[in-house]
């Protein structure tokens, strides 16, 4: 079943998009946090004013006030007085109050509207007073509520009083305020605050913008970069970010560039020897083999023998790399098995002691003869043997190959008194395509080294004074030595 890929978003707006998205959520909890702080705190302030100046307006009332002016039979005089009255305290109130649209009237006891007259009585003030008679003949005899009309808000406040001249008859004053003006305020700040936030939201998708671009321009680079190096085009990039991890990461990836340049051209390098050394065998083979057949020479042994000795070249150099293959694919099963060091290493020597004399080498073993370790015999025999063929190769006369064990691992040295091992070739040697100092290639180092690692072990590499040391490091050692 075909997989069907999903269009993926970019670097930049997998950056950016977060980021407008978190100043827009933030905007807007800002936006309705603040609506609902500053209405509660606006309705509780003018909530305050109504009640001081429903008390204030109640003991001038009741100070002012007589039974006559509230009577319904007074005279145009006492009409005319009331009325004053009346428009005074609303002035008054216009005055101490921060909202101007305010009213205020005078019921009865039963509920009836005593002043003003209601022929004079406004809208707002003719709704407010009919909830405040619903009120009333609920049994309360003060209240503070809201009451919205014709789209606007207003705060109603009532109370009893008495006048000074007649205590036993109750009246009811009536306050009105219109939050109009409140709201008016909030709007005006709340068209400050989206613009406020539109611009802040702008300014955080240019600044997200540009964040992601510093991100993301480089990262557009590192990826051509790559694909110039899958062309096996590793000139270095050449890039500042001004970012930390950007340019710690441009400079891995142009380390790893010289180091893929470095495994090309040594590869490279490599199979033109190899095919040299596998060519030059196959063609003395092919040499000799004409000579026999068209018969140049007088007996056929000689040249027989040499087609002999260039196969088993060629078998040893196939050998080598259908070797380091197996080791490199953990191709080699591993059976590890109790080991007499001494009696291993002493007959690894005897078997290279004909190329040692035929080169005037002497090979020295220094190892205890009861010490003990567990290891895969024929995987230690590859590595030691490979290390040990290329000290007799560069030994000027004599190769030492030293074991020495502590309580929880055995060291076998291999050192020859030769020219040592150039520093250039050296943190290489035991890659597979490293050139010797002779310009050969040879696959022995890396051989040793693979083994030794599938052993759980360890080898280095190093010069000293009188040529250079192999150095062997085996964490698994029979049990008896730990006893000693």
């Amino acid at each position: 079943m075909p997989v069907i890929s999903k269009k993926k978003k970019g670097l930049s707006e997998s950056l950016s998009v977060p980021f407008i998205l978190l100043i827009i959520i933030m905007s807007i909890v800002v936006f309705f946090t603040f609506n609902i702080a500053m209405r509660a705190y606006m309705r509780k302030a003018a909530h305050e004013q109504l009640l001081e100046t429903r008390s204030t307006v109640g003991a001038l009332l009741r100070k002012e006030l007589s039974e006559e002016l509230l009577s319904s039979d007074a005279n145009d005089a006492t009409t005319a007085k009331s009325r004053a009255l009346i428009v005074a305290l609303n002035s008054a109130i216009r005055v101490t109050q921060s909202a101007s649209d305010s009213e205020i009237a005078i019921l009865g006891a039963n509920g009836r509207v005593l002043l003003p007259k209601e022929e004079s009585l406004s809208y707002n003030l003719n709704q407010a007073i009919a909830k405040v008679q619903d009120r009333i003949l609920e049994g309360k005899n003060t209240d503070t509520f809201n009451i919205r009309e014709q789209g606007t808000n207003f705060l109603v406040s009532y109370e009893t009083f008495n006048t000074t001249k007649v205590a036993s008859r109750t009246q009811y004053l009536v306050i009105v305020a219109s939050l109009e003006g409140m709201e008016k305020l909030l709007r005006r700040i709340n068209v400050l605050l989206i613009l406020i936030m539109s611009g802040v939201t702008i300014l955080g998708a240019i600044i997200a913008s540009s964040v992601a671009s510093r991100v993301t321009k480089p990262m557009k680079e590192i990826s051509k970069y790559s694909k110039r190096m899958i062309e096996n085009d590793y000139t270095p990039l050449v890039l500042e970010t001004h970012t930390k991890e950007l340019d710690a990461l441009i400079s891995d990836m142009n380390h790893m560039g010289e180091a893929l340049e470095l495994k090309e051209q040594t590869k490279v390098d490599f199979l033109q020897n190899f095919s040299h050394d596998l060519r030059t065998p196959l063609m003395s083979i092919q040499g000799y083999a004409e000579g026999i057949v068209t018969g140049i020479f007088e007996t056929p042994q000689k040249p027989a023998q040499i087609i002999a000795n260039e196969s088993l070249r060629l078998k040893h150099l196939v050998d080598q790399l259908i070797t380091l293959s197996r080791l490199e694919a953990n191709g080699l099963k591993v059976n590890k098995e109790t080991l007499e060091l001494y009696d291993f290493l002493n007959l690894l020597i005897e078997r290279h002691e004909g190329i040692a004399t035929q080169s005037h080498i002497q090979i020295v073993l220094n190892c205890s003869k009861d010490l003990k370790i567990v290891t895969d015999e024929d995987l230690l025999e590859k590595a030691i043997g490979n290390l040990l063929s290329n000290a007799i190769r560069y030994a000027n006369s004599h190769v030492i190959m030293d074991v020495t064990s502590q309580k929880n691992k055995v060291t076998i040295t291999v050192q020859d008194d030769g020219p040592g091992i150039s520093e250039s070739v050296l943190p290489h040697i035991f890659n597979r395509f490293s050139k010797g100092n002779d310009g050969n290639f040879g696959l022995g180092t890396a051989i040793a080294f693979k083994a030794i690692e599938q052993l759980g072990g360890t080898l280095f590499a190093r010069n000293h004074s009188k040529g250079a040391v192999f150095e062997i490091v085996l964490y698994e050692v029979h049990r008896s030595l730990n006893d000693q």
